[in-house]
């Protein structure tokens, strides 16, 4: 094996631990629930990056879909020419594009959103710090993309205020009910 081969090895392995992370971040994120969020805010610094990564949904989900998108075709295009390099133009792609997809399915995709879904918790603890980083670094290209959404969202007549994200009263006692049938209340 070549160094070129090796090192496109690594870029491989970086972008599917990276497609993993974006991923499961995402899930993690998603999942908690705003009683979860405010109980780790008053935990310390991690908790308190949570809350605010939280406070602009549309930022962190953008920041997260822009970073995974790519590693993810960074993945492919490495992928492609490590395969067209070992053997040949005919077959490496097709090779490339079978090889990625199961790689990204399963150690980028399944695995950490399945973990991520069952402790969202520790998983936003832990990427927090590292999410919140990267938003800063990302927010030019994360606001662009976002920006176009909220563009669409409008020619489809979708509202795009916030408001319609806030919790309700109603919100409130049909929780309040379900705890209470769970015996929580």
């Amino acid at each position: 094996m070549s160094a070129d081969q090796v090192v496109y090895l690594v870029i491989l392995t970086f972008c599917t631990v990276g497609s993993g992370f974006f991923s499961g971040s995402e899930t993690a994120f998603i999942g908690i629930s705003q009683e979860r969020v405010h109980r780790l805010a008053s935990t310390g610094r991690r908790g308190q990056r949570v809350e605010q990564l939280l406070a602009d949904p549309e930022r962190l989900l953008s920041t997260l879909l822009v970073a995974n998108n790519l590693v993810n075709v960074l993945a492919a295009a490495v992928a492609t020419t490590l395969f067209i390099g070992l053997i040949g133009e005919q077959w490496g792609p097709w090779l490339a594009t079978a090889a990625v997809t199961a790689v990204i399915l399963v150690f980028g995709e399944i695995t950490p959103k399945t973990v991520a879904a069952r402790y969202p918790e520790r998983f936003v603890l832990a990427v927090a710090p590292s999410i919140w980083q990267l938003s800063r670094v990302l927010a030019p290209v994360a606001h662009f993309f976002a920006g176009i959404t909220r563009g669409l969202l409008r020619l489809m007549r979708i509202p795009v205020d916030r408001s319609s994200a806030l919790v309700t009263e109603e919100d409130i006692r049909a929780l309040a009910e379900l705890s209470h049938r769970g015996g929580n209340i």
